[in-house]
């Protein structure tokens, strides 16, 4: 018996209620973002709510929020300017805007459908990859996003829900306490536990936010349908897909409802955001809020893992006789990440192989030597215990009682096309001293059937 309990608390956490198990997710239009505009107060100028959640066994509907000063272009560019030469970056916009002081500091409240008032738990989590442009590297350690918690009752859900359904809606709004920021949001709750069973090991991908397709299908034609396919037919069950423009519409309506299309998302984020974007600046700026959007989109839905499939120069490899889902199902419960090694494969002896008929027929190099595993790469993580998605590693919800685990890159490993967009591999000169061996690797490129798009791309693309 004892044992039986510990189980059941390592799994589920100690007042999991099995006989009533809710999710959430934004009533109607689920995929929206909810926004605010505050430009008088500061840290509050522009208040985004991402994405929502229903944390079971502590009764608590938790928000997933930005706030901040993201709609002062000037500030965006100077923020920007300083970001960039810390990582060489080609002035691409690698500045990612943590959530305000302010915000992080400030007491917040919840109402539920207009009542009583009661303060809401906040907490973040500091994010690895967030840009440092200060010398000493002050802001390495800086939250995306809060989660902020209202205490909701199961049993107040429950009285949600009409007789002949399994959903409720309710209202909640969160208020930061001696400031006129609210923002109000409409929650949809499901019983799960009076649904359907879903297929097990389901698994989604998000990606960054990407931009200008056309140069991609001028360069390798069928080069969208061939990334997405390919990885479709390794057992990702759907995509989430985010650009800045709009651009990949035309070459994502064959693939249906197993790619979910989040176009112009700058736009989504700010005016001033979506500004620079059209100006090639500041093209990475709403990146790390993508991810938390895309992260809570499936956790309102049936999906036990995901993948961060940043862009379509990354293709993962898989050994022959086994497959993602095969390998999502052989994992303990505790293990949260499985990261996928990067690996640079470039032109061979710095020619391009101007024959190739797909992209990963372009690059077929690589040094021979593949290192060991690694805990940041390209992860495939659990969603149920995921609370950030860090890009390169999902951050648990539970520090210490989740692992990740580092896979043999010669089995599997993420093969990174550097040079798909520009320049970047650099050649090694024996004059500055031993070389790795470099050997061809078309392990990838041999499965990739060409095909090209009914799509005309816009002949003068070229990438911002």
């Amino acid at each position: 018996m004892l044992w039986s309990f510990l189980q059941r608390f390592f799994r589920d956490g100690l007042f999991t209620d099995t006989d009533s198990q809710f999710s959430a997710r934004f009533a109607g239009d689920s995929m929206q973002v909810i926004s605010g505009s505050f430009g008088n107060v500061p840290g509050f100028e522009e208040v985004r709510v991402l994405g929502v959640e229903y944390i079971n066994n502590a009764q608590s509907l938790e928000f997933v929020v930005y706030s901040g000063d993201i709609n002062n272009q000037s500030s965006l560019e100077e923020r920007e300017a300083l970001a960039n030469p810390h990582y060489n970056s080609n002035s691409k916009g690698y500045f990612k805007p943590p959530v305000s002081r302010q915000a992080q500091e400030s007491m917040w409240d919840c109402a539920i459908d207009g009542g009583e008032t009661f303060q809401a738990s906040v907490f973040s989590s500091p994010s690895w990859a967030i840009g440092s442009y200060g010398e000493d590297r002050s802001n390495w350690h800086a939250s995306p996003s809060l989660r902020i918690g209202c205490l909701v009752p199961r049993g107040l859900i429950q009285n949600t829900l009409t007789k002949d359904s399994t959903t409720g809606v309710m209202s909640v709004s969160l208020t930061a306490r001696n400031t006129p920021v609210s923002v109000r949001a409409s929650v949809e709750f499901r019983n799960t536990t009076s649904t359907e069973k879903h297929d097990a090991n389901v698994i989604g991908a998000c990606t960054q936010p990407l931009y200008n397709a056309s140069y991609l299908e001028n360069k390798y034609p069928g080069g969208v349908h061939q990334w997405i396919s390919y990885h479709l037919d390794l057992g990702i069950d759907f995509f989430n897909l985010y650009d800045l423009d709009g651009s990949f519409a035309p070459y994502l309506k064959e693939f249906g409802d197993r790619v979910r299309y989040f176009p112009n998302w700058a736009r989504s984020i700010s005016p001033a955001v979506d500004t620079l974007v059209s100006q090639g600046k500041c093209m990475y700026c709403s990146e790390f809020l993508a991810y938390d959007h895309c992260l809570y989109q499936i956790k309102s839905q049936d999906v036990d893992w995901f993948f961060t499939l940043h862009a379509p120069d990354a293709y993962i490899r898989v050994p022959a006789n086994d497959s993602l889902k095969q390998l999502v199902a052989r994992q303990h419960p505790s293990v949260l990440n499985l990261i996928f090694k990067s690996i640079a494969f470039y032109s061979c002896d710095g020619s391009a192989n101007n024959n190739a008929d797909t992209l990963p027929a372009q690059f077929v190099c690589r040094d021979e030597e593949l290192g060991d595993a690694t805990n940041l790469g390209e992860p495939l993580a659990r969603v149920k215990h995921a609370l950030y998605n860090d890009r390169h590693a999902a951050k648990p919800r539970h520090p210490g009682r989740y692992k990740t685990l580092g896979l043999d890159p010669a089995k599997w490993r993420m093969h990174h096309y550097r040079d798909t967009f520009e320049q970047r591999h650099q050649q090694c000169s024996s004059d500055s001293g031993s070389c790795p061996v470099q050997v061809r690797d078309t392990s990838i490129a041999d499965l990739i059937t060409p095909t090209t798009s009914s799509i005309t791309p816009t002949p003068e693309a070229t990438m911002r």
